[in-house]
């Protein structure tokens, strides 16, 4: 074979193997998470630290601090846009969260916080956490009250004459 003929052989190749491969690789198609809510502008992807897949990691509490990438609406600790999802491959959750430790930037909105929530119980260690803001007001957020509180009474008496009383706040 002649040296040019080698050359143009070599070149031929590499051309169609570029092509090859360009071909491929635009075929692929790469898996993006679905949005939680068109209706909020912004979010942040959590990193959960350990191992969400043992049966002990369900309701175990996260407590982040998290620096928010774009503005976000927040008047306080009760008013404010912020909602942690989480995406198990097939459906979002909306978890119940708190806010704390506010870091406002002016009036309405905030740099940074804490946020606390509970790892659901669909954890299998293949969820998604991430947390959704936007820079407008959004609605309150409407989560159950699953811890009440009230003024109790307490009276005693082991010795007639001698009673122990105590008022305290009852946790239920």
């Amino acid at each position: 074979m002649s040296r040019f003929f080698k050359i143009f052989l070599l070149q031929s190749i590499f051309v169609l193997s570029l092509i090859f491969l360009i071909n491929v690789s635009s075929s692929i198609v790469i898996a993006e998470t679905p949005s939680w809510d068109d209706n909020w502008a912004y979010s942040q992807k959590i990193i959960i630290n350990f191992d969400t897949s043992l049966d002990k990691a369900v309701y175990q509490p996260i407590d982040i601090n998290i620096k928010f990438d774009s503005q976000c609406y927040a008047k306080d600790e009760l008013e404010h846009s912020i909602r942690v999802c989480c995406w198990d491959g097939m459906n979002w959750y909306e978890l119940e969260s708190q806010i704390y430790d506010l870091d406002t930037s002016s009036d309405q909105y905030i740099e940074s916080c804490n946020i606390v929530f509970l790892i659901p119980e669909i954890a299998d260690g293949s969820e998604e956490y991430y947390i959704y803001y936007d820079d407008s007001e959004k609605p309150k957020t409407q989560y159950e009250d699953h811890v009440s509180i009230s003024e109790s009474y307490y009276r005693y008496e082991p010795i007639s004459g001698y009673p122990l009383e105590s008022s305290y706040y009852k946790i239920e």
